[in-house]
């Protein structure tokens, strides 16, 4: 038989060592939770680029009429920014332990047509996100159930919270996406969100993904 004092021992090892078994699971799991939302975010900027190259310019052309009542005008990317988010939806609802507070639909910098007008060979991976400060970028937060997008100029509005002001204007227009061959221009969809650990909630990260595509669109 074990004395009291051998039992005694193991209660105060199993105290001892429990404690750093459950911080380790709990780091494995939080982990695997990161690394699948990171996967499904980059799932949904992937879609959301091909959508986004695809339509291009949408067959609209500076000048002409439109009949969309959210299309206020022939370069107003209203529309095809609504059928990017559309597409992007089933894939962010895969985010389980996130909360996404951003879309950014913008023109690479990276990924401009040169002087003689053709495109790099590829988007360079480093230099293809978003840069800070770009102009053509259609900033989209989230307002409630759904995105509001808010102008480039800096309109007030916070990650999560309604843009005050109203509806914000698209600097990101239809003008600026021509996908005529063989100076199909680049477009870039980024997605910003907040991880919160489905076993650590003192553990959170703002994280993003992003991808640019260059497409003929498929009308063409």
């Amino acid at each position: 038989m074990r004395s009291r004092a051998q039992k005694g021992q193991s209660i105060i090892e199993m105290a001892l060592v429990l404690p750093v078994l459950l911080l380790m699971f709990l780091g494995a799991w939080t982990a695997a939770a990161l690394i699948g939302n990171q996967d499904s975010a980059a799932q949904a900027t992937g879609v959301g680029a091909r959508v986004a190259a695809s339509l291009g310019n949408d067959g609209y052309a500076t000048g002409s009429s439109t009949t969309s009542g959210c299309q206020l005008s022939a370069v107003d990317p209203c529309a095809v920014d609504n059928a990017i988010l559309a597409a992007m939806s089933p894939a962010l609802s895969q985010l389980s332990n996130s909360t996404v507070t951003r879309i950014d639909i913008y023109e690479p910098g990276s990924c401009l047509p040169s002087s003689g007008g053709t495109l790099p060979a590829t988007c360079p991976t480093t230099d293809g996100a978003l840069q800070s400060g770009n102009a053509l970028d259609d900033e989209y937060l989230k307002c409630g159930s759904a995105w509001a997008l808010v102008d480039g100029v800096g309109r007030a509005g916070s990650a999560g919270t309604c843009p005050s002001g109203g509806i914000g204007v698209a600097p990101y227009t239809l003008a600026d996406r021509s996908e005529a061959s063989p100076d199909e221009q680049a477009v870039g969809v980024q997605v910003t969100f907040k991880f919160t650990s489905p076993g650590l909630k003192f553990f959170t990260q703002t994280d993003t993904k992003y991808t640019a595509i260059s497409l003929p669109p498929e009308a063409a």
